[in-house]
């Protein structure tokens, strides 16, 4: 068996973390599936960003050495950019999942899409070359699809009738079969052993041992707790997301609240209401540092509150939220699925000779 089989028969398991186009039944990842001996699972989440995948993977928690990660959210995350997420904020996150990976000893395989009409513009979105140099600094692979069709084809674009939309591809067999097949061409590599440019070497911790419901659809089992709740965590470190589930139809949002030890107090209106573009639950990752500028820093002592919003009024808004809560009303189904905190750095020893 040669070198490459060889790894291939020795991979544990697959794990997708991506957008929509990840998430269709009928979509890329089935064709990737059906060209790979090992088990696929699909932690996939639409509509929103690299947080959410943390989110899932860490959630999740079964992927470890030898296990493989594919992520895809350059196309969302472009979008997000577009709609005023720093780009600096989204290959942040880009990095701590992939540290994330270098410390399980996963290998990760990036699959770069672009949407429709970043596709037909004459300049690229500046993210894509600083993903790719945040790639290239950790020796990781990926499968970039615009770059990747034009060169087979000879084609100054991918056609806009090979997508469904401005944000999906097209469920045309051949173009699925060649994502697929370009996403498993890429060498799978545990990212290298190199100094952090984005993160400052901190680490993330997933909490969600508040939640003692679960929330369950056809694509996702995840705890959740209801309103009001209130947490106290351990860790020294700052809030960098929150991670709710939305719904549509009745007007529902959160108000969270970080009590510092000395009364000092930070505060945020989420909405948790999707807007007209959907009409079942989803999760989203709500930014702390998109919203607010900055993370909330945790210390000893200090809590997290979460309770409803009664006030009519404007809400921080995820992608595909609405921005204006006209008639908020509490729900008494489980909304809160988990807080990430990215934890203080341990202390570096001191560089100066001894006296």
């Amino acid at each position: 068996m040669g070198a490459a089989k060889l790894q291939e028969a020795n991979g544990l398991t697959i794990y997708v973390l991506g957008g929509s186009n990840s998430l269709f039944g009928n979509g890329w990842v089935s064709h990737y599936a059906a060209l790979k001996s090992q088990e696929v699972v699909n932690l996939s989440v639409g509509a929103t960003t690299t947080l959410a995948g943390i989110y899932r993977l860490l959630q999740d928690g079964r992927a470890g050495r030898g296990d493989t990660v594919v992520w895809e959210y350059a196309l969302n995350e472009v979008n997000h950019a577009r709609g005023g997420y720093s780009v600096d904020l989204l290959l942040k996150n880009v990095e701590h999942l992939i540290c994330i990976c270098r410390r399980r000893r996963c290998r990760l395989v990036m699959a770069i899409f672009t949407p429709r009409p970043q596709e037909l513009a004459p300049d690229r979105d500046p993210y894509y070359d600083q993903l790719l140099a945040l790639l290239d600094h950790y020796g990781i692979g990926s499968f970039d699809m615009s770059r990747a069709w034009r060169a087979a084809h000879g084609l100054p674009a991918i056609p806009a009738e090979l997508y469904a939309d401005n944000l999906h591809y097209s469920h045309d067999p051949a173009l699925l079969d060649f994502i697929a097949r370009g996403v498993s061409s890429v060498p799978r590599r545990v990212p290298a052993q190199v100094a952090a440019l984005r993160t400052d070497g901190r680490r993330l911790r997933l909490l969600t041992d508040f939640a003692k419901q679960r929330f369950t659809n056809s694509i996702m089992d995840v705890p959740a707790a209801p309103l009001p709740l209130r947490i106290a965590p351990r860790q020294a470190g700052r809030i960098i997301a929150l991670f709710m589930i939305c719904r549509p139809n009745e007007d529902v949002g959160v108000l969270a609240q970080l009590h510092g030890p000395e009364g000092s107090s930070r505060k945020l209106r989420i909405s948790t209401t999707i807007d007209k573009s959907f009409d079942r639950k989803i999760l989203k990752a709500v930014s702390i540092e998109h919203a607010t500028g900055e993370a909330w820093p945790l210390a000893r002592g200090c809590e997290v509150s979460m309770r409803p919003v009664k006030a009519p009024g404007p809400a921080h808004a995820e992608y595909q939220l609405k921005r204006r809560l006209r008639q908020p009303v509490p729900s008494k189904e489980p909304i809160v699925s988990g807080v990430l905190v990215e934890l203080d750095p341990p202390e570096r020893p001191s560089q100066q000779p001894p006296p």
